[in-house]
């Protein structure tokens, strides 16, 4: 279903929001979101019990480290790390 101006109305209405600020069609509005809500719906019912939601345990946020450090060591930028492999090579 379009409007005059070719726009389906939950254009026209939400365009009229974000122009004004305002919700000029309350009823129009609530219609737009609940045919948006039913997109959502399903469309054969669910068997079966629904699980209920379960609670969480406090997440624990702070930064952890190994036991060997909190970053590898870097090497010198100045040593070959070919030198210790072949002998003369490197220098």
């Amino acid at each position: 279903m379009a409007c005059s101006s070719g726009s389906p109305p939950s254009r026209v209405v939400l365009d009229a929001i974000k122009d004004s600020g305002k919700i000029e069609d309350e009823d129009a509005f609530e219609q737009i979101i609940k045919d948006y809500a039913e997109q959502f719906r399903s469309s054969t019912p669910l068997s079966g019990d629904t699980p209920e939601a379960e609670a969480q345990a406090e997440a624990d946020s702070t930064i952890k480290s190994s036991a060997l450090g909190t970053s590898p060591r870097r090497r010198s930028s100045a040593v070959n790390p070919t030198s210790r492999l072949r002998p003369g090579a490197g220098a």
